[in-house]
């Protein structure tokens, strides 16, 4: 990834950026944090014109019902696509 924001390909290279998919509520009197979603990496791609959000997951991580519930909530709240990787 370095490489490719030196070379120029990317720019404004990110590690672990989090989003907040659900802010911090009360439940039966006790207090719940936000649900967050922590991806592996953000930046812009200056051929396409547009930020990225990967995530490296194996194949069965990918498959998991919460990534895949998180990776919903992305494209619904933020109308972030996260694009996985293998």
């Amino acid at each position: 990834m370095v490489i490719l924001e030196r070379a120029g390909y990317i720019k404004n290279l990110e590690r672990q950026p989090v989003y907040i998919l659900l802010p911090a509520v009360v439940v039966g009197g006790r207090n719940k944090p936000a649900l967050r979603y922590k991806a592996d990496f953000r930046y812009y791609d200056t051929k396409a014109r547009e930020t990225v959000v990967e995530d490296v997951k194996s194949p069965a991580t990918a498959k998991l019902a919460a990534f895949r519930i998180k990776q919903h909530a992305m494209k619904h709240i933020h109308g972030i696509e996260v694009a996985v990787i293998a």
